[in-house]
């Protein structure tokens, strides 16, 4: 009986049923786009890799694959080291050489910072920050932490 009398709820019921799924397989559908536009067989990357891949296959789809496995076991690799006790020399290479340069090293010093605010290790740099409420106008004028500006 409550199906008949409020039939607007009852249509609804099924597309807001399925609206996360959908918005799921969209999302998803979009990622493989922006991935295979930047580095499917057609484009810069994709053609990078068919080179890779072509030392060892003639088939271009193969060459593609080959090439794309080669990077996902470099970056495997490289990954393997930086568990192993190269992330701090690392960093510090990256620091010396990266912070020297003008433009480049306010640039990577803002997202390192931004990086670490994320690291496991960097939970003390949350614990000092509080949050900064500001007023402008209204009753007691302009205010920051409801402490008046002078």
């Amino acid at each position: 009986m409550k199906i008949i009398r409020k039939p607007f709820r009852t249509f609804l019921a099924g597309p807001l049923t399925l609206l996360p799924l959908v918005l799921t397989v969209a999302a998803v559908i979009w990622v493989a786009n922006v991935l295979h536009n930047l580095a499917g067989p057609g484009s810069s990357v994709g053609q990078l890799l068919v080179s890779i891949g072509l030392a060892y296959a003639t088939d271009d789809i193969a060459a593609y694959l080959l090439g794309f496995f080669v990077v996902v076991l470099c970056i495997f690799v490289f990954g393997m080291l930086v568990q192993l006790g190269l992330k701090s020399r690392l960093q510090v290479m990256e620091d010396w050489v990266l912070r020297r340069v003008p433009l480049i090293g306010s640039l990577y010093d803002l997202t390192h910072r931004f990086v670490g605010i994320f690291e496991r290790q960097g939970r003390s740099e949350l614990k000092n920050m509080s949050p900064v409420w500001c007023f402008f106008g209204g009753r007691g004028g302009t205010r920051i932490n409801d402490q008046p500006v002078s």
